[in-house]
Formats: C-alpha cells, structure tokens, sequence
C-alpha cells in the first residue's frame, strides 16, 4: 500500500483550522487546479456524504467523486476516491498544540483493489507526491493569511 505522509504546525486554534478544512467553498484557496467542488445532495460534509471535484492537474481536467469515509469533529477527516482499479484515500488529523495552533498530518494512500491497480500503484503515487506535497504548505497559507 504506497502512501504519502506529511506535517505542518499551523498558527491558529483546532476549531478554526477544522471549520476551514471540512469548509468544501474555501477549498480552491488551497487546493492547486481545483475548478469546481461541490458536496453531492447539498448541505455540510459527514461521514457517508458525497463529494465531486473537476481539477486540472498536468495540463488535464477530470472530475472524481470522493466518500467522507471518516468523519471524527476536530480530529480527523478521510475521503476515498474509488478510481482505476484502487481507492486513493487521503486522511487529515489534526491535534491541537497549545491554545493557538493545530498539528495536521496529511496522509495519501493508493489501496489497489485488483491487478490493475496493483500495476498502476507506483505511478499514481508518484503523482500524488508531486501534487499532493503542495496541500499543507497551501492549507497553513490560506489559514493564517487570513
């Protein structure tokens, strides 16, 4: 299971930094090439919910959908995105730090479901580190920036 893990210290409160990530509007201030996002049926995210994004990454657009696949207020957050033979599953936790600042970690995992996906795991992980080593440092900006 090839996964991707990566940390921040960001300068605001846990309440804050997790009202701005399960925020699905503030995410193109923080996610590179995002285009559109929206939570499937409306309303807030939970766990079970559907989310769908179009981004454009490497000069092309796609659109994914994405399951809340853990959903734990102010402590962590998964989605998993069924695509090309696995589930790409990115969970973010956050833990405060004093009174005025959130630890998140940012962990990016392929779990391959078939042969295929077994096959494609390396490339795609290599792709998710190239993007994805973007998302904290992006997060921390957007968060304390404003």
């Amino acid at each position: 299971m090839p996964e991707f893990r990566t940390s921040d210290t960001i300068r605001s409160p846990l309440g804050h930094v997790w009202a701005f990530v399960t925020d699905v509007g503030k995410n193109k201030r923080w996610i590179s090439g995002l285009k559109s996002v929206e939570v499937l049926g409306g309303g807030a995210i939970g766990k079970g919910r559907w989310i769908r994004e179009t981004r454009t990454t490497a000069g092309r657009t796609h659109t994914l959908e994405l399951q809340v696949t853990e959903f734990e207020p102010e402590r962590q957050l998964q989605l998993t995105a069924p695509h090309a033979g696995s589930d790409f599953v990115y969970t973010i936790t956050l833990a405060p730090q004093g009174d005025d600042s959130t630890r998140v970690e940012l962990i990016t995992e392929i779990r391959p479901r078939n042969l295929f996906g077994r096959a494609c795991a390396p490339l795609g992980m290599m792709m998710m580190k190239k993007h994805d080593a973007s998302l904290l440092p992006a997060l921390k900006h957007a968060i304390e920036a404003a």
